[in-house]
């Protein structure tokens, strides 16, 4: 199925499609947001060149994109969650995403909020060389890099740190499973710097401490 076509399937089914750029997960057109995409404009967004698609959540129905992560998530999903005529994920994962809608929508309810009482312990203890204004500054979080540095000449130094049959971490986890999935990074079927990240910090753990 071409990205069009599935376009036209997403609008006939009543959702908003999003053009995505090929290989990455979020919609780059400014103000996609309010962006709402009928069949006589699918041509424009979708012109048949490689790309993924998206779909516009917390509509007039509040449609809803349950995303199970992991295997064991995946597994659990059919106790769990309510039974749903749409469900989809893609060839490794092929029931990773399932989605919901609400007639009449139901009014949301926000369970998360930033706060300025976190990590008082830190906050203490930089009291002395922070100013006020960082110190007493909401908690918030950042993304390291990392896909960027998995890329170009780093790749040399993460085969030769974890393709190396003979890394520290392989006394505990098995070599030809790492070297599978790491493989799928470096080839581009998978995204897995994460993982490649938290292997990289467990083998310089090992070397200095075991």
């Amino acid at each position: 199925m071409t990205a069009i076509e599935a376009a036209q399937r997403w609008i006939e089914r009543g959702y908003w499609p999003l053009p995505v750029p090929f290989r990455e997960k979020r919609p780059v057109e400014e103000g996609w947001q309010n962006l709402r995409i009928t069949l006589e404009m699918v041509p424009k967004y979708f012109n048949g060149a490689q790309q993924n698609i998206g779909v516009l959540l917390g509509d007039r129905y509040n449609s809803a994109d349950v995303d199970l992560d992991c295997h064991e998530a995946i597994r659990a999903a059919p106790e769990f969650l309510p039974e749903t005529g749409l469900v989809f994920g893609r060839a490794s994962k092929p029931a990773s995403h399932w989605f919901y809608r609400s007639d009449p929508a139901v009014k949301t309810r926000k369970y998360f909020e930033k706060t300025r009482d976190g990590k008082q312990l830190l906050r203490k203890a930089m009291a002395r060389f922070c100013p006020e204004k960082i110190t007493e500054a909401e908690k918030q979080g950042f993304s390291a890099p990392d896909a960027s540095w998995f890329k170009g000449e780093s790749i040399d130094y993460v085969r030769r740190r974890l393709l190396n049959p003979k890394a520290r971490i392989y006394d505990l986890i098995d070599f030809g499973t790492v070297q599978g999935l790491i493989s799928d990074h470096l080839e581009g079927r998978e995204n897995r710097r994460l993982l490649i990240w938290s292997l990289l910090n467990l083998e310089q753990l090992m070397e200095a401490y075991l």
